[in-house]
């Protein structure tokens, strides 16, 4: 077995071991959040955590809150630095204090963990180490819309509080976007037609900066019910486990660099250095033992609760699980095309392909090296053979396709609504073509996804 081959499969079998062992020993109290944001406290709360990019923290004594809000935000942060690579860092104001409770004269709220303050983008990536005062000439609103999108498909968002001149900024971009009016009027309150049931609504002194209320459904759950027995509390610790970041610790068998490990554990080079205070190009020795963290926020918490097989807790606990929002927004239907004529237009094909090469920047990404050349992620990986884990380094040099454009004959299509009991497969198979076309056609960025009334080309 060769070298690498041989360090694959040490860090590997290793990584696993270390997980089951952490995974099967750790112990953590169960976090309560109790009563309402507004007249409630926090039990066993979790500071945020601070090891992670993409975000900046006031103190400690700040920032308590349950682990469904770290899962939560964490994600969101997560999804949006993918849309956004290179943007700079957000500001994260308060949470709650380490007990809870009042927090008189600067909230009226922020009581039980469920509440957190965050800033918005600035233009020309701007980074905000406080709250300022937003409007149309100084906030970037794709990137503050991106990052509230993030954050309502984390599914644990139960309030946005914000101006209502900065929603109808958000609105009126997307509605540009090409998002539905109705399920914009169904988000923005405080917008011609809102809903009076939306999730984002006006609340004053919110000009510079949002004010998010969270669910937290298994902290909630352990607040509400105080008699819980050793079983009952099991299934909930090991639910709100499953939203933290976990800490592993790795052992080094053979010399090798840090680059070659940060692509065995899936985790940047640069974090690395930053956990285990490396600097330079130093190799790494056997017997060195190195840190690094692993977000666990991988499954949709609410919808296991909502799925939660309730004998195994006791019956004095509603079977509904009442606490575990019914309108929670899962999830957010993509831009869809109005329903229109069909307009017969020349549209530009791909033609002799020819490549050029490009060396790696620091800060660089598989996505916006693709983005800058108007070719595909999967493309590029191909090309240049990259393996899944995404991993480039400063310096490296990349085969990247330019194309010659000429034109092409349009294809027809027609426009079909989408019926209860729907598939892609199946209205592929009606109208006798492939799935595949229905999604590049339609732009559909997660195929398995489709709702009762949405509205699809089909090609003819």
């Amino acid at each position: 077995m060769n070298h690498k081959l041989f360090l694959y499969f040490n860090y590997t079998a290793l990584v696993c071991l270390l997980l089951a062992v952490a995974s099967s020993s750790a112990h953590c109290k169960v976090t309560r959040s109790i009563g309402y944001p507004w007249a409630g406290r926090l039990e066993n709360g979790i500071p945020f955590p601070r090891m992670f990019d993409g975000y900046i923290l006031r103190s400690k004594e700040h920032t308590y809150t349950t682990p469904e809000v770290i899962g939560a935000l964490l994600d969101a942060l997560e999804g949006f630095r993918k849309d956004y690579p290179d943007s700079c860092r957000i500001y994260l104001g308060d949470f709650s204090k380490p007990h809870g409770g009042p927090w008189y004269p600067k909230h009226r709220s922020h009581q039980n963990g469920r509440d957190v303050d965050i800033g918005m983008f600035a233009k020309n990536n701007r980074e905000l180490h406080t709250f300022i005062p937003m409007n149309a000439t100084n906030m970037d609103v794709p990137k503050t819309w991106c990052f509230i999108r993030h954050l309502l498909q984390s599914g644990m968002v139960e309030k946005i509080f914000i101006d209502r001149k900065i929603q109808r900024l958000l609105y009126k971009y997307a509605r540009s976007q090409g998002f539905s009016e109705a399920f914009l009027k169904s988000l923005f309150y405080n917008v011609p037609g809102g809903s009076p049931r939306a999730i984002i609504k006006h609340v004053k002194g919110h000009r510079d900066h949002m004010h998010v209320r969270f669910h937290a459904p298994w902290s909630e759950l352990a607040g509400r019910y105080r008699k819980l027995n050793q079983r009952e509390l099991r299934v909930i610790e090991m639910a709100q486990r499953n939203f933290l970041p976990k800490k592993i610790l790795v052992y080094i068998d053979n010399p090798s660099s840090i680059e070659d490990l940060s692509m065995q554990l899936g985790v940047s080079a640069d974090d690395l250095k930053r956990w285990n205070g490396l600097k330079g190009e130093e190799d790494l020795h056997p017997g060195m033992g190195i840190v690094f963290y692993r977000k666990r926020f991988e499954v949709n918490s609410l919808k296991l609760a909502m799925s939660l097989d309730v004998d195994m807790l006791s019956s004095h606990i509603p079977t509904a699980l009442a606490m575990l929002h019914k309108d929670v927004l899962l999830d957010i239907p993509p831009p869809q095309p109005e329903p229109v004529k069909v307009q017969i237009r020349k549209r530009l094909v791909r033609k002799d392909s020819q490549y050029i090469f490009y060396r790696v920047k620091k800060g660089d990404t598989l996505y916006g090296i693709a983005r800058r050349y108007g070719i595909t992620v999967r493309s590029l990986m191909k090309d240049n053979k990259i393996a899944s884990n995404y991993i480039i380094r400063p310096g490296q040099i990349l085969k990247v396709r330019t194309v010659r454009l000429a034109y092409k004959k349009p294809r027809r299509f027609r426009f079909y609504r989408i019926k209860p009991g729907d598939t892609l497969w199946a209205i592929a198979k009606r109208f006798d073509t492939h799935v595949r076309e229905i999604v590049k056609l339609n732009g559909l960025s997660k195929p398995s996804i489709i709702r009762p009334s949405m509205v699809l080309k089909i090609p003819h």
